[in-house]
């Protein structure tokens, strides 16, 4: 998101990934989903009784636009019912509804991605078989939507393209769609691990990443040592995943154990299992400390934060000179933020009860740092009101939401 006054705040699309072994993430609406198994969720169902979970939204400016959609999951079955579907925005049926997988209806097992659209008030559609692509396995399906062409790749290999009856994004006149799995088939099932989702123009290529030589705007200047040996984490720059190695963190949090510093770049990034310190610095970014107690800093520009099990501290930094804004999505009783370059007498704040992108909106504080009438840095706490909140704190140079 970006903001140009504080009268008028103007939203753009964010990355975001969920690995289920936390939370469902923005995937809000479910039913009859099978969570029994550490990272990933299962659907088996029949036509009576569905089984399915979404994004939420009936909107135009629901879910997510042109960009990279990336789903790791296992169809099984010889019959049509498993589906990873990006369902309309707005939640008609029929619509513009692109599916990265399903199975065909022939009894083979084949597998195939679609595109839909609306014909004189009826369903139409285009179909990609993909060849040679086997039922009962885990597979990478992604689906690059960008303005006149969709591309469906399977295990990175290019499967199929579709020109034809393309839709058009929210942002350039048309409507977005939501991440959305369904099963509707006995003797069938769907099992997703992982889903990510990357804004169309977050690309580029992916830098080296030396050991880093930056003071974080962070609990302190915690020194890096060489990587043998230590944690990685996951990260995807412009669709492209990786496992990248941490360093140690000897900085003044005694608990800390790892610290990854970004680039300038938009990154999505996932910590390890320990206590981990994330910095991603530049860009539009995701991140997702998983599981322990975690300090977790998006920088600058706009970002989606979500601090996974155990208890969590976010910051927000407001002294860079540019403006940030960070999004919450799993603020639990305990946690804690710091937003930094706050100035008491000086900075001012505005509240709104219900704002942020579609499917994130909670409690959002905009903050005018250096009182000269422009936001410098937002946060919006997703599904939290301002009551779920704890009274923050003035410092000089910090205001601190803690217990």
């Amino acid at each position: 998101m970006a903001t140009t006054n504080i009268a008028s705040v103007i939203e753009t699309d964010k990355p975001m990934h969920e690995s289920f072994e936390n939370s469902v993430g923005p995937l809000t609406e479910h039913w009859n989903v099978d969570f029994s198994t550490f990272g990933e969720v299962k659907f088996t169902g029949n036509q009576y009784n569905t089984s399915g979970m979404k994004e939420p939204g009936n909107t135009s400016s629901a879910g997510h636009g042109y960009g990279t959609y990336t789903v790791n999951a296992m169809l099984t079955g010889t019959n049509a019912g498993p589906a990873i579907m990006l369902w309309p925005g707005d939640n008609k049926y029929p619509g513009q509804e692109i599916n990265l997988a399903e199975l065909t209806p022939d009894g083979t097992g084949h597998q195939y991605g679609t595109v839909h659209w609306v014909n004189n008030g009826e369903n139409a559609n285009e179909i990609r078989t993909f060849d040679g692509v086997q039922s009962g396995v885990f597979h990478e399906y992604q689906v690059v939507w960008e303005p006149g062409k969709i591309t469906f790749n399977v295990d990175g290999q290019l499967a199929a393209t579709v020109t034809d009856h393309v839709p058009v994004d929210y942002d350039h006149g048309g409507m977005n769609n939501t991440i959305a799995f369904l099963n509707n088939r006995d003797y069938t099932s769907l099992i997703v691990r992982d889903v990510d989702y990357v804004p169309l123009g977050m690309t580029g290529t992916v830098p080296v990443v030396p050991e880093p030589e930056v003071t974080p705007a962070s609990p302190g200047s915690g020194t890096s040592v060489p990587s043998g040996g230590l944690s990685l984490v996951a990260v995807s720059r412009g669709g492209v995943a990786s496992e990248e190695a941490t360093t140690a963190y000897n900085g003044p949090v005694a608990h800390l154990k790892y610290q990854f510093l970004g680039g300038a770049v938009g990154e999505v990034v996932r910590g390890t299992a320990d206590n981990d310190f994330i910095n991603l610095l530049g860009g539009d970014d995701a991140a997702d400390g998983a599981v322990g107690d975690d300090v977790i800093d998006g920088g600058s520009g706009s970002n989606f934060i979500t601090g996974g099990a155990g208890r969590d501290m976010f910051f927000l930094d407001g002294r860079s000179g540019g403006v940030t804004w960070g999004t919450i999505t799993d603020w639990q009783p305990g946690e804690e933020l710091s937003l930094w370059g706050w100035h008491p007498g000086v900075s001012k704040t505005q509240w709104i009860d219900s704002a942020g992108a579609a499917g994130f909106e909670g409690a959002t504080m905009h903050t005018d740092l250096d009182g000269n009438g422009t936001i410098d840095a937002s946060v919006t706490w997703s599904h939290r009101s301002r009551g779920d909140l704890p009274t923050p704190t003035e410092h000089d140079g910090l205001l601190w939401f803690h217990p």
